[in-house]
C-alpha cells in the first residue's frame, strides 16, 4: 500500500471519529438543556401554586374527601391509611358530632389547628356547611373564585352521599409548605401535573437538535458522506439487520418506559427509578437512560437521510436491492434459474450421458411429486379438514410445482457437478500425456478428495521431471566441459606422434607401437567428438546452417565416402533411389545431415551379420520424403527400439565392437532439431531406422 492510499484511509477513519463525536456532542447538549430550560420555563415559586390554581389539584381534594370518607372507620385503622397514603396533609372532617377522619392530634379543634399551623402551610382550605350542605363560612389561601369553585365542588360530592345528608359538616384541610419533599402522593400528583409539560419541553429540544441533524445530514456532499468511514461501515450492514437493530431498540425503549410507567422498579428497588420522579427531578437515570437513546436515535436519524440520499444517487437496484438480504437471495434464485433455464435450452439430448441425466431427473420427479402429493393431501385433509376434492386438487398442484422446482435445482448441480468432472477427466488425460502444468481450484464435493490427490500426483511428476532435466543439463555441462578440456592435452598426444613417425632410426617394433597409439589417438578423437556434439544437441545449444539441399545426392555423397568401408564389411547393400535426374530439395544444414547418413552407415557396418543385405530405400510421399535404413542385426536385440537412441547405450552389451554408443543419438537429435522425424523398428533381427524430412516445394524454392 502506498502512502497517498494510506492517507486517504486514515482522513476516512478521522472523518469517521469527528461524525461520532459530533453526534455524541448533540446527545450531550441536548440532555444537558433541559435541566436548566426546565428551572427557567417552571421556577420554583411558580411551581406549587400554579399546581394549586389548576382544576387537576381541585380533583384531587374531591376524591381524597371521598376516599377518606370511605374509609369512615375507627382512628387506627385511618391513622394507618393516613401515614401511609396521605401522611404529607393535614385532614380534619366532622359530620355533626362524629370525627369522620380525625387528626393526629385529635384533641384540637379546627380553629386551633389553623391558627397554630397556618404560616407553616403553603395551602389550607377551612369550610363550614349547615344541615342543607349550604357555606356558613369559608377561609382559604386561594382567592375568592376558587374558594366559589371548591365549595361547589364539595356541596356536590356530599348531597351525593345519604349517610351524610341533613347533617353539619365542618371541613379543614391543609398542605405544609415542604409537601414536595415528603415523597407522598400529593408530591406524586404534582409531578404528574407537570409530566405533560416536562416532555413537551423534552421533544422540543429533541426537535429542534433533529432539525440540526437533517439540515447537517441533508446537506452535506454525497460523495464525501458515502466516504465517510463510519457510513461505510453502515452501508455493509443489510437493510433487514439495520431493521431489526431499529426495532430491537425500539423494544427495549418500550419496555423499560413500561416498567418506569408500571412503578415496578420504583417499588422493588428505588423511589428514584419512578419515570415521573426521573422526569421531573432529572436525575442520574434520567442521565443514564436519556444519554445512550439520544445518541441511537440522532444517529439512526444520520444514517436515514444518508440512506435516502444514497437511494436517489445511486438507485435503488445498488443501494437497496443489492444491500438487502431478501434481495440478494432473489437476484441469486433469479441468476440460479437464468442459468438453469440456459443449461436447458442447450442441453444435448443426443449424448448418451445426457440422457442418463434426464431419465434419473424424471424418475426423481415422480418420486418427489409422489411424496409431496400425499403428505400434503393429509396435512390439508386432516389439519385443515379441507373437502376432500380440494384436498386432491390443491395436493396435486402443490407436489408438481415443489418437484419441477427440486428437479430444477437438482439439474443445475448435476449438471455442474459433470461439467467439473469433465475438466476432471481432461486434466488426467492432460497428466497422462506428460503435461504436470496442472492445477484445478474447483468445489467437487465428494470429489474434492481425488481432486487434491491428482494435484499433488501432477506437482510430484513436475517436481520429477523439473528434477530429471535439472541432471540431464548437469550431465550434458559436465559431458562438454570434460570433451573441452581432453582436446588439449589429446592434440598435444597426436602432435607429438607424428614427431616419432618423421624420427627414421626407429626399430619396427617401435613403428607398430607408434601406430596403435595414432590408431588408439584418432579414435579417441572421434569419441570426443561424439561426446561434444552429442552434449550440444542435447542441450540445443547447437545452431545450423540451412540451406536448400539436393537430399539424395547427400546420400550418394555419404555412401561413396564410405565405400571401402562397405566394400571390406563384405555386406551387399541395396540402394533404392529416385532417379538421378530427380532432386529432392529440403530446408536442411548440410554438414548435420551428413552426419546422420554417416553415423547411420557407421552403425549398419558395426552391427550388421556379416555377408548379409543392407537396404537403403528413398522415397517422396506429398510433401515429405521417407528414407529407410534396413539390415540384419548380428547380435540378438533384447533392448527397447526407444533406448536405443539414448546416449551411451550399446545393442552390443558385451562392448567387443568399437563405438561410443553415441551414433544413433546424434542421428535422433539432428534429425528432431532440423524439424525432421527419428523412428527405431526392431523386428525379430530385422533392424530399421526411418527418418523423413518436409520436402521444399517448387514455389518455395524459386521464392
Amino acid at each position: 500500500m502506498n502512502q497517498s492510499e494510506e492517507l486517504i484511509k486514515q482522513k476516512a477513519s478521522d472523518s469517521g471519529i469527528k461524525l461520532i463525536s459530533v453526534i455524541i456532542l448533540l446527545a450531550l447538549i441536548s440532555v444537558a438543556l433541559y435541566n436548566p430550560l426546565k428551572s427557567i420555563i417552571f421556577p420554583d415559586n411558580q411551581y406549587i401554586n400554579t399546581y394549586q390554581s389548576s382544576e387537576s389539584f381541585v380533583n384531587y381534594i374531591e376524591n381524597m374527601t371521598w376516599d377518606l370518607l370511605e374509609r369512615n372507620s375507627s382512628k387506627d385503622e385511618f391513622d394507618f391509611y393516613q401515614k401511609n397514603q396521605y401522611k404529607d396533609i393535614t385532614y380534619y372532617l366532622q359530620v355533626k358530632d362524629e370525627l369522620a377522619t380525625p387528626v393526629t392530634n385529635a384533641n384540637l379543634l379546627p380553629n386551633q389547628i389553623l391558627s397554630k399551623s397556618k404560616q407553616s402551610s403553603s395551602f389550607y382550605i377551612h369550610i363550614k356547611l349547615d344541615e342543607n350542605l349550604q357555606a356558613i363560612s369559608k377561609e382559604s389561601s386561594m382567592d375568592e373564585a376558587w374558594e366559589d369553585n371548591i365549595v361547589i365542588t364539595f356541596e356536590r360530592l356530599l348531597a351525593s352521599r345519604e349517610d351524610i345528608k341533613g347533617k353539619e359538616i365542618e371541613l379543614l384541610l391543609m398542605i405544609p409548605k415542604d409537601v414536595y419533599l415528603k415523597n407522598g402522593a400529593l408530591e406524586d400528583n404534582i409531578k404528574n401535573f407537570y409530566l405533560e409539560r416536562y416532555m413537551i419541553l423534552i421533544l422540543a429540544i429533541g426537535s429542534i437538535i433533529m432539525f440540526l441533524i437533517l439540515v447537517w445530514a441533508g446537506f452535506t456532499n454525497t460523495l464525501r458522506q458515502q466516504n465517510n468511514s463510519f457510513i461505510k461501515a453502515m452501508n455493509k450492514i443489510p437493510i433487514e439487520v439495520k431493521c431489526l437493530i431499529y426495532i430491537l431498540f425500539g423494544v427495549c425503549f418500550a419496555l423499560t418506559m413500561e416498567l418506569l410507567f408500571n412503578d415496578n422498579l420504583s417499588r422493588y428497588y428505588s423511589p428514584k427509578l419512578k419515570f415521573e420522579t426521573i422526569i421531573s427531578d432529572a436525575n442520574i437515570f434520567f442521565y443514564l437512560i436519556g444519554i445512550p437513546a439520544t445518541i441511537f436515535l440522532y444517529t439512526a436519524l444520520y444514517i436515514l437521510v444518508s440512506d435516502i440520499k444514497n437511494v436517489f444517487n445511486s438507485g435503488i437496484y445498488e443501494s437497496c436491492i443489492k444491500k438487502s438480504l431478501i434481495g440478494k437471495f432473489f437476484l441469486k434464485l433469479f441468476k440460479k434459474l437464468n442459468s438453469t433455464f440456459s443449461k436447458l435450452i442447450s442441453f444435448d439430448i443426443s449424448n448418451t450421458k445426457n440422457r442418463k441425466l434426464m431419465l434419473v431427473l424424471g424418475i426423481n420427479l415422480i418420486i418427489v411429486w409422489i411424496i409431496v402429493f400425499f403428505t400434503s393431501f393429509v396435512f390439508l385433509y386432516i389439519v385443515f379438514g379441507m373437502g376432500g376434492s380440494y384436498s386432491l386438487f390443491g395436493s396435486v398442484i402443490l407436489g408438481m410445482c415443489i418437484a419441477i422446482i427440486y428437479s430444477l435445482f437438482i439439474f443445475s448441480y448435476l449438471k455442474d457437478r459433470m461439467c467439473e468432472l469433465e475438466q476432471l477427466y481432461m486434466v488426467t488425460d492432460e497428466i497422462s500425456l506428460g503435461n504436470f502444468n496442472q492445477h484445478m481450484e474447483l468445489n467437487l464435493g465428494i470429489f474434492n478428495p481425488i481432486l487434491e490427490k491428482l494435484n499433488s500426483i501432477s506437482e510430484g511428476f513436475k517436481i520429477a521431471v523439473d528434477e530429471e532435466i535439472k541432471s540431464q543439463n548437469l550431465k550434458t555441462e559436465l559431458i562438454s566441459n570434460v570433451s573441452h578440456d581432453l582436446k588439449t592435452p589429446l592434440t598435444s598426444i597426436i602432435s607429438y606422434i607424428d614427431l616419432l613417425k618423421k624420427e627414421n632410426d626407429m626399430s619396427e617394433t617401435q613403428k607398430e607401437y607408434i601406430e596403435i597409439l595414432e590408431q588408439k589417438s584418432q579414435r579417441l578423437t572421434l569419441l570426443i567428438e561424439d561426446l561434444f556434439e552429442a552434449s550440444k544437441a542435447a542441450s540445443g545449444n547447437i545452431s545450423f546452417n540451412k540451406s536448400s539441399l539436393d537430399l539424395v545426392s547427400l546420400l550418394r555423397q555419404t555412401i561413396a565416402e564410405n565405400e571401402n568401408e562397405i566394400s571390406a564389411s563384405g555386406l551387399l547393400f541395396k540402394i533404392q533411389l529416385p532417379d538421378s535426374e530427380q532432386k529432392i530439395i529440403c530446408n536442411l544444414d548440410g554438414k548435420r545431415t551428413y552426419r546422420i547418413f554417416d553415423n547411420l552407415i557407421s552403425n549398419i557396418l558395426k552391427y550388421s551379420l556379416p555377408s548379409s543385405r543392407v537396404y537403403i530405400d528413398v522415397s517422396l510421399n506429398m510433401n515429405k520424403v521417407l528414407i529407410v535404413f534396413k539390415n540384419i542385426s548380428a547380435y540378438e536385440m533384447n533392448f527397447n527400439p526407444n533406448d536405443i537412441a539414448e546416449r551411451f547405450v550399446r545393442g552390443d552389451k558385451s562392448r567387443n565392437t568399437d563405438g561410443s554408443g553415441l551414433g544413433l543419438s546424434i542421428a535422433k537429435s539432428f534429425t528432431e532439431l532440423q524439424g525432421g522425424e527419428f523412428n527405431i523398428y526392431i523386428d525379430g533381427d530385422l533392424f530399421k531406422v526411418a527418418i523423413s524430412f518436409e520436402v521444399i516445394s517448387e514455389y518455395e524454392q524459386e521464392g
